[in-house]
């Protein structure tokens, strides 16, 4: 988290949380959920861990604090990978097996929009791992199927640019150091 003090697991198979204190390094907490849970993210003020679920197509938004429910969010199919906007406005999910990245109001909890992906190298791009630049307006989503990378801003939610990748990426995360 933000903050440091947890490290969320995604435990695919059964379906839950594994929340673990970093400092004590131990299991604090485990959420339970149903089969599927794939993408993680908290918000920038920490106090919301949203949860992607493949199998459902769904989001579900838990308190960090105590662990309740406080929405469960409709998806599109095979709801892979969930990043929270550094600005704390904005949450998207990427759905793996339709194609589009979906934007959420994070105060509201409300679906705002869906991107579509596709172009003409074919209507199925497999949007997976998201990232963000804190500071920046652009979302970076990996597209499996297209071997390239979407940058997306948050400005007017459009693709600007498409830069290619080796084959099938799917986890990103943004440094500021160069390589």
């Amino acid at each position: 988290s933000p903050t440091n003090q947890f490290a969320y697991v995604a435990n695919v198979g059964s379906g839950s949380v594994s929340a673990i204190d970093v400092t004590n390094k131990k299991l604090s907490n485990v959420f339970v959920f149903q089969p599927g849970t794939e993408g993680l993210a908290i918000t920038p003020n920490v106090k919301e861990l949203w949860v992607a679920n493949r199998n459902d197509s769904s989001v579900t938004v838990v308190n960090t604090s105590n662990g309740e429910e406080l929405a469960v969010l409709s998806a599109h199919q095979v709801a892979f990978r969930v990043k929270a906007i550094p600005s704390g406005e904005y949450v998207v999910v990427s759905n793996g097996m339709s194609g589009n990245l979906s934007v959420y109001n994070a105060q509201t909890r409300k679906f705002i929009r869906d991107i579509d992906l596709s172009t003409e190298k074919g209507p199925q791009p497999v949007p997976v791992g998201i990232a963000t630049e804190p500071g920046s307006d652009y979302v970076f989503v990996c597209l499996a199927a297209y071997d390239e990378v979407a940058v997306i801003s948050t400005k007017d939610w459009l693709v600007k640019t498409r830069i290619a990748t080796g084959k099938e990426p799917d986890g990103v995360y943004y440094s500021k150091i160069k390589s």
